[in-house]
């Protein structure tokens, strides 16, 4: 495991790249730039989630509706908004 320069923990895994961002506003900012960079569609399952207790509206006024189906939330507090707003998102969330 590494520190990128955001301090974010980066994980390489058999050519899988993970990222662990810690807050909440790391989170979105990931999620912001890879949906600037690949699409509405894109397969966010790189980032861990794992220590975001918080996801409520990560969505908000979004036409995200790719994959994050290997999302870990069992430690959310706050899920049943985070697609609030988001009417194309048709995905499950754990």
């Amino acid at each position: 495991m590494k520190q990128d320069l955001e301090g974010k923990v980066v994980t390489k895994d058999k050519l899988k790249i993970t990222v662990q961002p810690k807050t909440k506003k790391e989170l979105e900012d990931i999620i912001k730039k890879t949906i600037e960079e690949k699409g509405d569609s894109c397969d966010l399952n790189f980032i861990d989630t794992s220590l975001i207790t918080d996801m409520s509206e990560l969505f908000l006024r979004s036409s995200f509706n790719g994959n994050i189906s290997k999302w870990d939330t069992s430690t959310q507090k706050a899920k049943q908004r985070s697609s609030r707003c988001c009417g194309s998102f048709k995905r499950t969330i754990k």
